[in-house]
C-alpha cells in the first residue's frame, strides 16, 4: 500500500512537471521561435527591468539627484559650458555629439534637457549684486551618472543607458577644460559675440516668460562681467594644473619609470584618490621633501566602479579604505569639486539613500537557460566564496597577484589631509556622525588596508574591462589567461562570447597599455582566486561559467 503511495505520488508530481514543462515550452517557442534556449532569461530579464523601473519611480527624489544634481557650487559658467561646443568643436565636439569626446551624451531619458547626461548645474555662492538685485550665476558641473552611467549597444544598436554602472568612456573632462582656456580663441567677446547670436531660452532651454526672463537677466550679468568670468574660469583651471604639476605631476608620475599619462584619454579610467590628494597637499608652504613624502609613491590609475547594491558592501574604494558611505560619496564630490565648502551636502544623502538597493541592470542579451544552470554550480564551487556579500577579507597584493600600486596610495599625509577636508565638507549632523551623534573616527573616515577587497559581482557583465585597474578587457581573458598587453577601452559594442566590450577602436576609444606602472594586467590567476578548473582547456565549462555570470 505505501509502494502504491508513493507511485502515485511519483506519477503525480511526473504529471504536474509534464505539464508546467508543456507551458514553458509553448512560451519558450513563442518568445524563441521554436528553439526553446532562452525562454527563462527574456522572461526574468524582463521582471528585473521592471523591478529597475519601479524602483527609480519609487526613488524619484533621489533619482533625479543622482542623475542631474551638480557636485558642487563651484564650476563653469553654464552659458560659457553651453557654448563650448560653439566655440571649440575641436576639443568638444559639434554641438550635435553631446560632449562625446568627453565620454558623455544625450540625455535619452529626460528627453529636451540641454545638457549631456552627467552635467549638471547649480547657483554659485555668493551671488553677485547687481541692479537686477543679487544674482546667482548658474555653474555647471559633473553629476554622479558622469561617471557612474555605463552605455552598451543593444541587438539594435542602439545605445542602452544604465545608471549605477561604471562609465567606460568617460574621459579627460578637466583637461579639456585646461585645453579650452589655454586656446586662442578662448577670449570674452568670443562668449558675447555667440551668445548675442543665440535666442532668448536657448541656454536653459526656456518656453515659459518666467524662464527666459530670468535667463535674459543671467545674460545680461554675464554679458557686463565677462572679462572678469571668464578669466576666473582660466585662472582656476591654470591653477589646478600647476598644483598638479607641483604634486602628483612631479613626484608619482615624474618620478616613476615608465608612467602612464594621466592628462590623455583615458576612457573608464582615472587617478581618482590622486585628485583628491592634490587638492590637500599645499605645495607653496611644504618642502619638496614633504610634498614628495605626501603624494603617492607610484600613479594608481583605476576603474571607475559601479555603484549597485551598496548594502552589499562593507567599505568602499577598491582597498576598502572608507567605511562611511556618506563620506565615500563626500570623497567622490571632492575629487571633482576641489574645495570642500563648496560641495553638495544634499546630493551626498540622496544618493547615499538612492545607491543603497539599486539594482543593478540586466544583461541586455540572450542567455542560455541550460548553460547558465550549469554554470551556477560551477560558480559556486569557484569564486562564491570570496565574491559573497559583505565580504570584509582584504587581500594583499602579494596573495592575489594583482599591481599593488593602488594598495599603497595612502600617505599619512594624504589620510589626514583628505580626512580634514572632509570634516569641513560633511555638514549634515545626522549623516556624518554616529547615531548617538558622536563623530566618526579619522580611522573611520579613512584608513589604508594595504590591500583590495572582493566585491560582490552584481552586474559584473557590465563591469568590464576587470581588476581594479582594468586592464583586462574580459572574463574570457581574465580566466584563460589570454590577456592582451595592448587593447582599446572606450569601445560600447559588446562581445557577447567573451563577456566584455569589444576590444578593437572605436570613436574615442584609446590605447590601454599594461606595461605601464599601475596597468599591469596580471594577478587573479592562480586556482586559488579562478578556480580549480582549467578553464583554456575547457570551453564547455567556461562558456556555462560566463553565462551564468551574466545572470549577477
Amino acid at each position: 500500500m505505501r509502494m502504491n503511495s508513493i507511485v502515485s505520488g511519483g506519477l503525480l508530481a511526473l504529471a504536474l512537471v509534464s505539464c508546467v514543462d508543456a507551458q514553458v515550452d509553448e512560451t519558450e517557442s513563442s518568445l524563441n521561435g521554436g528553439d526553446g534556449r532562452h525562454a527563462y532569461w527574456r522572461l526574468e530579464r524582463a521582471r528585473r527591468e521592471a523591478d529597475l523601473d519601479a524602483y527609480n519611480a519609487d526613488h524619484a527624489d533621489q533619482y533625479a539627484s543622482f542623475k542631474n544634481a551638480a557636485l558642487g557650487t563651484s564650476g563653469i559658467p553654464m552659458i560659457m559650458l553651453r557654448l563650448f561646443p560653439e566655440l571649440f568643436p575641436q576639443i568638444w565636439g559639434p554641438p550635435a555629439l553631446n560632449f562625446a569626446p568627453v565620454g558623455l551624451g544625450p540625455d535619452t531619458l529626460e528627453p529636451g534637457r540641454v545638457l549631456p547626461l552627467g552635467l549638471g548645474y547649480a547657483a554659485s555662492q555668493p551671488p553677485i549684486l547687481t541692479q537686477f538685485g543679487p544674482v546667482n550665476l548658474n555653474v555647471v558641473q559633473l553629476t554622479c551618472a558622469g561617471c557612474h552611467t555605463g552605455r552598451v549597444l543593444d541587438e539594435t544598436g542602439g545605445v542602452k543607458l544604465m545608471l549605477g554602472a561604471p562609465s567606460t568612456q568617460f574621459t579627460r573632462f578637466r583637461g579639456s577644460v585646461f585645453a579650452t582656456v589655454m586656446n586662442a580663441g578662448y577670449t570674452p567677446g568670443a562668449f558675447v559675440a555667440a551668445l548675442n547670436a543665440k535666442p532668448p531660452g536657448w541656454v536653459y532651454g526656456a518656453t515659459d516668460a518666467a524662464g527666459i526672463q530670468k535667463e535674459m537677466i543671467e545674460r545680461a550679468v554675464f554679458t557686463a562681467l565677462a572679462p572678469t568670468i571668464v578669466g576666473g574660469l582660466r585662472a582656476a583651471s591654470i591653477a589646478g594644473a600647476r598644483r598638479f604639476q607641483a604634486t602628483l605631476g612631479t613626484y608619482t608620475y615624474g618620478m616613476t619609470p615608465n608612467a602612464p599619462n594621466p592628462s590623455g584619454s583615458t576612457p573608464g579610467y582615472l587617478d581618482a584618490i590622486g585628485a583628491g590628494i592634490t587638492i590637500v597637499i599645499n605645495p607653496a608652504v611644504l618642502t619638496p621633501q614633504e610634498v614628495q613624502a605626501a603624494v603617492p609613491p607610484l600613479p594608481a590609475m583605476i576603474d571607475i566602479m559601479s555603484v549597485w547594491n551598496q548594502k552589499d558592501r562593507t567599505s568602499a574604494q577598491w582597498d576598502g579604505s572608507i567605511s562611511s558611505k556618506t563620506h565615500r560619496n563626500l570623497a567622490a564630490e571632492l575629487g571633482v569639486v576641489g574645495r570642500p565648502d563648496k560641495l553638495n551636502m544634499d546630493n551626498v544623502n540622496q544618493t547615499t539613500a538612492y545607491t543603497e538597493n539599486l539594482p543593478s541592470n540586466p544583461y541586455p542579451f540572450d542567455i542560455d537557460t541550460a548553460s547558465q544552470a550549469r554554470g551556477r554550480h560551477l560558480y559556486e564551487q569557484n569564486c562564491a566564496s570570496c565574491h559573497t556579500p559583505n565580504n570584509n577579507a582584504i587581500f594583499s597584493p602579494s596573495a592575489v597577484g594583482t599591481d599593488a600600486n593602488r594598495a599603497v596610495i595612502w600617505t599619512p599625509y594624504s589620510m589626514a589631509g583628505l580626512t580634514a577636508a572632509l570634516r569641513i565638507g560633511c555638514t549634515d549632523a545626522v549623516t556624518c556622525n554616529h547615531a548617538d551623534g558622536s563623530p566618526l573616527s579619522n580611522a573611520e573616515i579613512i584608513t589604508s588596508t594595504g590591500g583590495y577587497m572582493a566585491l560582490p559581482l552584481d552586474g559584473i557583465w557590465a563591469r568590464a574591462p576587470y581588476l581594479h585597474n582594468g586592464s583586462v578587457p574580459s572574463i574570457y581573458a581574465l580566466l584563460t589567461g589570454d590577456r592582451p598587453a595592448q587593447f582599446q577601452r572606450g569601445n560600447i559594442a559588446y562581445d557577447q562570447a567573451r563577456m566584455g566590450f569589444v576590444e578593437t577602436a572605436s570613436p574615442f576609444s584609446a590605447v590601454y597599455d599594461t606595461t605601464r606602472s599601475g596597468n599591469s594586467n596580471v594577478g587573479h590567476d592562480t586556482p586559488e582566486f579562478n578556480g580549480y578548473v582549467d578553464w583554456k582547456n575547457s570551453p564547455r565549462e567556461l562558456e556555462d561559467l560566463i553565462s551564468y555570470l551574466k545572470t549577477l
